[in-house]
């Protein structure tokens, strides 16, 4: 999920923190942002391809537990009222940015690779040019239909056909893949 720079968290350290803890202060994504930019590592998320250039970033992955009144009610409905971890993605296009970054909160876990975290909330590219395609040249918005069950029926055909449109690109000759 994306967050803005002025979402409150509290970094993770060894004891656990109860949904109530008043002792540590909350701190802003932007703060925690910018205390960790030189630690960040440069990926290549989309390789270059005959239409488009590559796009790289700077990302770093933080655990952290999320500081807002909304998490703090779903917590007191549990049985222990411990805030769980979570761990911010933060990337830079480039790493003597000081002020623009993006962020997200994920419920990975905290050894997670941080290329999986970069993977997802990069691939926004991708599943737009999936949709595009579906659109445009398998006719996913020529239903005119009124009830769920046809527009149902049309979407399952739709994404079969990108389906095996896209296992033909991938694998042009049919060759045995195994």
């Amino acid at each position: 999920m994306a967050v803005n720079g002025d979402t409150t968290v509290l970094p993770v350290t060894e004891t656990p923190v109860s949904a109530w803890a008043k002792r540590r202060p909350a701190i802003g994504v932007n703060q925690l942002a910018r205390a960790n930019q030189r630690r960040a590592r440069r990926f290549v998320y989309r390789p270059e391809t005959a239409d488009h250039r590559a796009r790289s970033g700077w990302f770093v992955a933080l655990p952290v537990h999320i500081a807002g009144i909304i998490e703090r009610g779903h917590i007191a409905r549990t049985e222990h009222r411990l805030l769980p971890e979570r761990l911010l993605l933060i990337q830079w296009r480039h790493q003597d940015d000081t002020e623009e970054f993006r962020a997200w909160i994920t419920d990975l876990p905290a050894d997670t690779p941080l290329f999986t975290p970069v993977k997802h909330a990069t691939s926004r590219w991708s599943i737009e040019t999936d949709y595009r395609e579906m659109e445009q040249a398998l006719g996913l918005g020529d239903y005119e239909g009124r009830g769920y069950a046809g527009f149902h029926h049309h979407v399952t055909l739709v994404s079969a056909a990108h389906l095996f449109c896209l296992e033909q690109r991938l694998n042009p000759k049919g060759m045995d893949t195994a």
